[in-house]
């Protein structure tokens, strides 16, 4: 018996064009014969233009405009709203597709896309900073050995050589970022949180941004979809580099 695909998640990464060649080949294969699927696309592509002409609006306040404009006309003639001056982006018959749209996709997607679908299509390891690159004394040079470890995806002897150096200068509170990155790798959660952790509580360093984000991504991991919602909440509200792709989790949680 053939297994049912959750194509959600295909369906996100296809439209933002990130897919890779071989899986834009398969994917555009199973539109081919998939009805269903077309529609699907069809639907969130739809989705993804309001939320793009919108972004500086929440979403509940553009349901409620098109809710205004289409089922309640005599509000909108005596000119009552939520507060906000009101904004018109699409035709009467397209906002009322898009509000039933909106529904139909956070009531059903949300329901399929599970965490481990989120951290499957956000997570990836950090790159190395070039600051971890230069030659010096011999503790660089383990530096250079454990980032070595790191790129080759040796993550246990990565941690290794990253505890070694973090208790002998702790100063190098960078390495607890990628010594995180490498304990989610083999499912240390715990000890992954703790450098994590440690890098955001020190408060002046260049990596406290990304030692939120793989904090967040961390806990959903684990299913504790609380805590990386607050933590998305504060990314995304920080406008960094992380802000967007917060943003998108946010919406599928």
């Amino acid at each position: 018996m053939k297994q049912d695909i959750n194509y959600s998640r295909y369906v996100d990464r296809y439209l933002e064009n990130v897919m890779s060649k071989e899986e834009l080949i398969w994917f555009e294969k199973e539109l081919e014969g998939n009805s269903d699927l077309k529609a699907e696309v069809e639907l969130q592509r739809t989705l993804h233009l309001a939320i793009a002409d919108t972004e500086t609006l929440e979403l509940q306040e553009q349901l409620d405009d098109i809710y205004i404009a289409n089922y309640q006309p005599w509000k909108k003639a005596l000119n009552i709203h939520a507060g906000k001056k009101k904004r018109t982006f699409f035709t009467a018959g397209i906002a009322a597709s898009v509000a039933i749209s909106v529904v139909l996709v956070l009531n059903v997607f949300k329901s399929n896309v599970t965490a481990g679908d989120l951290v499957n299509q956000y997570y990836k390891p950090a790159e190395i900073s070039m600051s971890f690159r230069a030659k010096g004394e011999e503790n660089d040079n383990n530096i250079r050995q454990a980032m070595i470890y790191y790129e080759n995806k040796n993550y246990i002897e990565a941690i290794a050589l990253f505890e070694k150096i973090l208790k002998e200068d702790d100063s190098r509170i960078g390495l607890n970022l990628y010594s995180g990155i490498s304990n989610m790798e083999i499912r240390e959660y715990e000890k992954a949180n703790d450098n994590f952790q440690k890098v955001i509580d020190h408060q002046t360093n260049a990596f406290i941004e990304s030692a939120n984000w793989y904090l967040g991504l961390c806990y959903l991991m684990t299913d504790d979809v609380e805590k990386a919602r607050q933590i998305f909440t504060a990314i995304s509200d920080e406008k960094g580099h992380y802000a967007k792709n917060a943003r998108k989790i946010l919406r599928k949680l």
